[in-house]
């Protein structure tokens, strides 16, 4: 046997027994980065969860002093101020 087959006999024998260990590592490393991902993705939702109940709770607390509050629209009312019902009963020619 030559040295270049014993080299290469030697290569495909250390091959054989790293290759699997590498094929467990990566499927480690896939799962640990599949549940760092996770767990940044909990933790975005659980910042906006925060952040909207701080935005509401400060709302409440800035209410206006002075005791306004907008006048609720009539039922059935457009962006125009005619009701749909008015404006679909008027004749074309007017």
């Amino acid at each position: 046997m030559t040295s270049a087959a014993a080299g290469t006999l030697y290569v495909r024998r250390r091959v054989r027994r790293v290759l699997p260990k590498l094929m467990i590592g990566g499927a480690v490393l896939a799962a640990a980065a599949a549940a760092a991902a996770a767990v940044a993705g909990i933790g975005v939702l659980g910042a906006g969860a925060g952040a909207t109940a701080w935005y509401r709770h400060r709302s409440k607390a800035v209410a206006p002093s002075n005791g306004w509050k907008p006048q609720p629209a009539p039922v059935g009312s457009s962006f125009g101020g005619s009701s749909a019902r008015e404006t679909s009963s008027q004749p074309a020619s007017e």
